[in-house]
């Protein structure tokens, strides 16, 4: 099975970008916006969603083309 370095490893990039998402929500970056108005507070929770919805396809895209072993 050939071997790739695990930065350019689909499922990897893609498990990072939900963290990173979990983590601004968790910070309380969604929360920001809601200080200057109400449209960009729903503006920004739909990109946070979004971003996470194509995270989550990503690393189930990654997964299941997968065809080499991932290598420290």
């Amino acid at each position: 099975m050939e071997e790739k370095p695990w930065y350019k490893s689909k499922t990897i990039i893609g498990s990072l970008v939900m963290l990173a998402i979990v983590i601004a929500r968790a910070l309380g970056y969604d929360d920001i916006a809601s200080v200057v108005d109400e449209q960009s507070a729903a503006l920004t929770d739909n990109i946070l969603q979004a971003a996470g919805a194509v995270a989550f396809f990503l690393t189930l895209w990654g997964r299941l083309t997968a065809k080499s072993k991932i290598t420290l």
